[in-house]
Order: structure tokens, then sequence, then C-alpha cells
């Protein structure tokens, strides 16, 4: 298959071995200076999920491996772990690290590349020895649909694995919630009455969604509400214009839902029976109207209504001061996230009710989340925020019975895969499956989620007493989240999608968000909302049109 991989083959001097820049943070249990044992040199994109779950991994495992010999003269295992935000995008082989847990990982310019060791025979064998009997299944039985035909499309065979799993979308402060009352009733006011609550965009009475906004529609009367009792709806990093897009996917996942999300990867309609709901204008009218998609009009999915609506929302925050905090360039994420934590609890300070996020800022915001206490108190201690499900529809409210399960999106392409460098090094390949294997059983998987209060990307169930063992309500939420949901894994093994992986992700500097204007163009809406260009206009000049289209993707056209 012809490739276009954005991967350059010459690797960045930057990145040689001998001028890594290492910011080790420990073993496992082993010391990096003993040589008697085998050494298995780790990466981690530690971000928002931190080390301990790698330590607590580690240790269990070199515990086992404790009598075992993997190079002659040596026995025992020592797991040398690095934190090092790396993304694999200048090289893999180039580094000295074995193992490898990334992020914003194109996986299909990773494999094509030669940069990953196949990884086929652990995914598909029994994991009763890595689980010491607990388990009779495999790896691949806890992948998705998705994972398992997208990951294999290249030649069949398995190179990565999912490794953590974040959304992005709207944090909401539910102390604040209930205090105000900002859940709609069934007459159309505002009540914190349980019983008098409507059934939220699920379409379910009794459940965590309850009273809160199922439309668009909803959402604005809710924002003026908020500004009318001097509460400010929205906060979000004004570093970084990339955290708009951060409410864009996940705004955009809700409204269309799980299915029609997946034709902006899939390109095709027949295989799921879901026609995508576009936008056309008549004058400035938006009209709704659906299509079958498919590798010909691909670029329709550029005018799909969730995406539309999803601007025009943006739109409506940016229009007042009221709606939102101050965007200062110089606020950093966790200085955002300080000033949303504290903004209920400081005297004369305008509380904030929803923060533009991503599922992990919890363990960015710890520090900040100990001051708050520290300073304040009782007042402080056991806060609860929530991971908001948002609007499923463009107006009016969910009647019972009539919503859609709640639809999130993976948005960091987060993989864990094994440097092809040590290929044809027995040893350390071996041990490096091993570990690998290991961090999937369903023992490790538990043990992540419950130290970092994030899902990994497989399937598998916490059980109720682990949960407990979570001391914060946000956390909890996020994983109740998880196995409650309709997780959109955005992948495909289309050719296009294969060829292009990069341009089709949610995230910052692809396609998949872009707009040419006059000429200009505009990596987010957020960008060109600040020199007022519209909602429509933005839209309506989508960088992935039909020429575009075509002049990249022709071949695949035939």
């Amino acid at each position: 298959m012809k490739r276009k991989s954005i991967i350059t083959l010459a690797m960045a001097a930057i990145l040689a071995l001998s001028s890594i820049s290492l910011t080790g943070c420990g073993n496992g249990g082993g010391s990096k200076a003993d040589a008697t044992k085998t050494h298995l040199s780790v990466l981690n994109y530690d971000g928002g999920i931190g080390s301990e779950w790698l330590k607590r991994v580690a240790e269990r495992f070199e515990a086992k491996y404790a009598d075992v010999s993997f190079e002659e003269g040596k026995k025992g295992v020592v797991i040398d772990i690095t934190n090092n935000k790396n993304d694999g995008s200048e090289g893999v082989t180039n580094t000295s690290f074995a193992v490898w847990f990334s992020e914003s990982n194109a996986y299909n310019d990773l494999i094509a590349s030669g940069q990953v060791v196949e990884i086929t025979d652990i995914v598909t064998e029994s994991l009763s020895d890595a689980s010491n009997g607990a388990e009779t299944g495999t790896i691949e039985d806890k992948l998705s649909e998705a994972h398992k035909e997208a990951m294999t499309a290249i030649d069949g065979k398995y190179y990565c694995l999912p490794h953590y799993e974040v959304y992005t979308g709207l944090v909401y402060d539910v102390d604040l919630f209930d205090e105000y009352g900002y859940y709609f009733s069934e007459t159309g006011n505002f009540t914190n009455v349980a019983e008098e609550k409507t059934v939220g965009p699920d379409g379910v009475r009794g459940t965590k969604d309850d009273g809160l906004p199922s439309s668009y529609e909803e959402l604005y009367t809710l924002m003026d509400q908020m500004v009318a009792d001097g509460v400010t709806p929205f906060t979000w990093v004004g570093q970084h214009e990339n955290y708009a897009n951060d409410l864009f996917a996940g705004l955009q996942a809700a409204y269309a839902g799980k299915d029609e999300l997946l034709l902006n990867v899939t390109f095709d309609s027949s295989a799921s029976n879901t026609q995508a709901t576009i936008v056309e204008f008549e004058g400035n009218k938006a009209v709704e109207k659906k299509v079958d998609i498919n590798s010909q009009n691909g670029y329709l999915m550029s005018q799909q209504a969730a995406k539309y609506y999803a601007y025009e929302l943006f739109e409506k925050i940016m229009s007042s001061d009221s709606y939102h905090t101050k965007l200062d360039k110089s606020t950093s994420h966790l200085d955002t996230q300080e000033k949303f934590i504290l903004s209920s609890l400081k005297a004369g300070e305008s509380p904030i009710a929803m923060m533009i996020e991503g599922s992990y800022w919890y363990n960015e915001a710890t520090e900040a989340l100990k001051r708050s206490v520290n300073t304040y108190k009782e007042q402080a201690e056991g806060r609860r925020f929530g991971w908001m499900p948002l609007p499923v529809q463009y107006s009016g409210s969910v009647t019972e019975g009539n919503g859609r399960k709640n639809t999130v999106l993976e948005t960091l392409n987060s993989f864990a895969f094994i440097n092809a460098r040590y290929k044809d090094d027995e040893a350390i390949c071996k041990l490096a499956k091993l570990f690998l294997q290991f961090c999937y059983t369903d023992e490790s998987l538990v043990d992540f989620s419950i130290t970092t209060g994030l899902p990994k990307g497989v399937n598998y169930t916490i059980p109720e007493d682990k949960l407990a063992e979570i001391d914060n309500y946000f956390q909890r939420d996020l994983l109740e989240t998880k196995m409650n949901s309709d997780v959109v894994y955005p992948y495909s093994a289309h050719p296009i999608f294969i060829n292009d992986q990069g341009n089709f992700m949610f995230q910052q500097g692809s396609e998949f968000w872009a707009a040419t204007i006059d000429g200009e163009k505009f990596a987010n809406y957020f960008a060109a909302n600040k020199v007022g260009i519209t909602a429509k206009e933005y839209f309506v000049n989508a960088a992935i049109d039909k020429k575009t289209w075509e002049e990249k993707y022709g071949e695949f056209l035939k």
C-alpha cells in the first residue's frame, strides 16, 4: 500500500541517544545500578496521569520475575522508568526506551516506518501466565471491534495497544449546581428537587444527568440564568488555543452519537446503516439534511450539524465577557484549574460553573486542591466536580424514553508499544513483551484506574469495592462515565484514514478543525473568532472541502 507517512525517517538530533534529556522518576523497586539483573527501560508520558501507576505495576512485575534469568549470569528484572513527554513523532528507534506509554500517536505511521515491534503473540495468547491463572482470556478479548479492525488494518497484525483514555468537554461544579438549583424542571423552570428534574440528555429518569441541559436551547437558557445570578458560566485556558477544541470535540460526540461520529474516519454509511446530519444554509438559517457518506463525498463530514452547533455555542460564549472569565494569554492550565477551584470559595469572587478541560485535569490540579483545603479548611473538603453530559438535540427538552446514551470521544490517541530498535535483541524483546502483557491483566488495569482515576482504553470492569477506594467525587464519576457511556475510538481501517491519520485526529494541528478564509488558514474557531469571523463563515470554509478531498485522496476514490 502506498504510504504518505508524516514520520521523518531522518531522525532529529535532539533525540539522539547522546542527547536525550531524561527525567527519571526511579524504578518499580529495583536499583538502576544493579548489574546483576536485566534492565528494561520504559518511557512514560506522565502528563495528566503521573507515574505512580507505573511504579506499582513495575514492583509487581519485578516480584513475579525475581528468580527468572533473561540474560546469562543475571537473575531478576529492574524496570527503569523515565518520565518524558515524547510522542514518538520524531522517531522511536533512535531512543533507548524499550517500552513506550505515550500519547498523540499516529500509530499507522509508526507501524509503516518500522518504528515498533509486532506484538500479535502477546495480544492473542492467553493471559493465564501473566495473571498467575486468574484469567484465561486474551488482551484481544478486551479490545473494541473498532480497535481490532483499525489497529490490524495494514497487515493484519498488532503493533500497539490502547493506553489511557481521555475525554474532552466540560467539568462542572456539582456543589454550585446544587446550591443554585441549576437543574431544569418539567415545568421549564429551575429546581434542585430530584423528583421535579427533567430526565436529562439520556432520557432516563433517576440517572446522574437528570435536570442537566439536554439541548442547546436549554444550555443557552442556563448560561443566561447564571449571568443573572452573578455566576460565570465558563472558563478555560487562555494560554493555549487548542483548549477550545476540547469543547468542540465533546459537543460533537454527544450530539452526533457514536455511529454518526465514526463517519468522520470510516467514510462509510453502509457499514453502520447510519446517515450523517449535515447543515446547509438558506440565507442565515441552518437547515439540516440527511446524507449517506462514502469515500467520494467524505468531505461532507466537515459540514456535520454537530460541528456547526458546537461553533455556534462558542460564538455565543464569546459574544459577552459575562459568559467567560478573562482569557489572559499568560494564564496556564494550572492557573485556570486553581481559579476554577477557588472561585466558589473566595469571598467577593464570581463563582465559575463550568471549565473546558480534559478528563485528566484532576491529577494536574492535585496541588491546587491541597492548597484550597489548607486555606479554606472544611469549606473546601470533599468538593464535588463532575464530568458533564452534553446536549443531544438542538431545541426543546428530551422527554422520557427519547434521549441518547451518553457518548464520549477518546481524543488523545494514547498507545503503548515496543521500540523496534530491540526487535533482534532476544532478551530485551522477550522481557518487553512480557511486561507489556502484564500491564493489560485485569489486576493491572483496575489498579491503573484506581491509582490515576482514569480509564484504560480497553474493556474491563472495576469492582464496586475498588471504586470505593477512590476518595474524590470527580474520578469516581469519570470511571462510571466510562462504564456507562458509548465510548468512540476515532480509528478506522479505511485507506484514507490509514494513509493520512494525522489529518483526521480530533486534535490541534489536524485539518479536522481548520478553515481557510480569504487566504488565511486558522487551526481552530477560537483563533478565527478573535478576529471577528462568525461560526457560519468558519463552518462553510472548512479546510477539508470537495476540491481538497479529491486532490488529496483521489487515488482512493476510484
